[in-house]
């Protein structure tokens, strides 16, 4: 059995504004978010069709309620069903 949960992004800390995005190999947005409790299933832009195996960027801007500018975290993740 596998998990239908792809990626969540876990909010520990207070944060006043977020921007998670997702982007396949070349470079298109496949997810994008404003509130931290969405999760992603591996969909395209929440069409119902799943994206392909392979490589994503993710990139988080947030906007923690103790700094002023948005920190940007970046990183990747590997999509095998």
């Amino acid at each position: 059995m596998y998990s239908k949960l792809v990626f969540k992004a876990s909010v520990v800390i207070r944060c006043t504004n977020t921007h998670f995005t997702v982007f396949n190999k070349w470079g298109d947005v496949v997810f994008v978010s404003y509130d931290p409790s969405d999760v992603w299933l591996g969909d395209a832009n929440g069409s119902g069709y799943f994206v392909p195996d392979g490589v994503y960027f993710w990139q988080a801007r947030i906007r923690y309620v103790t700094t002023t500018p948005a920190e940007l975290h970046e990183g990747h993740l590997i999509i095998l069903r």
